[in-house]
């Protein structure tokens, strides 16, 4: 598994109250499922070879705490790891002292933090985000399938449980999103392939990335890709 429960939250529009139970759940199956199906299997095995894995023992940082060199914590979504002992600072105004880092998740390689950061974290993203929601809305318990409703509060503002046709209607946006990014990744990776980028990650592997110039040369639109929404 590459994408962390937590950057699923952060990086789609599921909202930091978000619950990770779902998403615990459904995060691998849903991953390996779109990226084997998208990216296909060398390129997925890839990735999954060479990512740092999230630090399990990451959590989000205490104000008044102090962390030594290689300690972990996420702040707003955030990976960071400490360079220092006895470390108070916090990770988010720490521009002047710069006493963190954010560890990237395929060390050095700029071609596959780029791919990464960009494009694949968002789109599983939002994909585990959209399949979590009906199992999030809809919960089963001694009396069988219940549908969450509530007169409490959110922000101030009332709020109820999405009904069938409210939900579809998000999911369909979350669709729309992936498509736009799916759309940028592959102009990303024809311009790679087209200028001979020093990459090491191998994109050429990717069913339909070796049409040179597709999206970028209209000559060349009628050839299809191989990505799956």
């Amino acid at each position: 598994m590459i994408i962390a429960p937590l950057e699923v939250i952060w990086h789609s529009p599921a909202g930091r109250d978000y619950p990770l139970d779902q998403v615990c759940l459904l995060i691998e199956p849903v991953e390996e499922d779109w990226l084997y199906e998208c990216l296909g299997c060398d390129m997925y095995d890839w990735l999954v070879a060479n990512a740092s894995p999230w630090p399990a023992d990451a959590q989000e940082w205490v104000d008044g705490n102090d962390y030594d060199t290689g300690d972990y914590c996420t702040r707003e979504g955030v990976l960071y790891a400490s360079l220092v002992d006895n470390n108070p600072n916090d990770p988010i105004n720490d521009a002047e002292t710069a006493t963190w880092e954010i560890p990237a998740r395929f060390g050095t390689d700029a071609c596959a933090n780029e791919l990464w950061e960009k494009y694949l974290r968002p789109i599983l993203a939002n994909k585990i985000y959209q399949k979590t929601l009906n199992f999030t809305t809809h919960k089963s318990g001694p009396n069988g399938l219940t549908f969450l409703d509530s007169n409490s509060s959110f922000g101030g503002q009332s709020f109820r449980s999405g009904n069938k046709a409210e939900l579809k209607d998000y999911s369909n946006s979350l669709d729309t999103a992936n498509e736009i990014l799916i759309r940028n990744m592959k102009r990303w990776i024809d311009k790679k392939l087209q200028t001979n980028a020093t990459c090491t990650v191998p994109i050429s592997t990717i069913p339909g990335c070796g049409v040179s110039g597709e999206l970028c040369n209209p000559s060349l639109q009628k050839r299809r890709w191989g990505f799956k929404y």
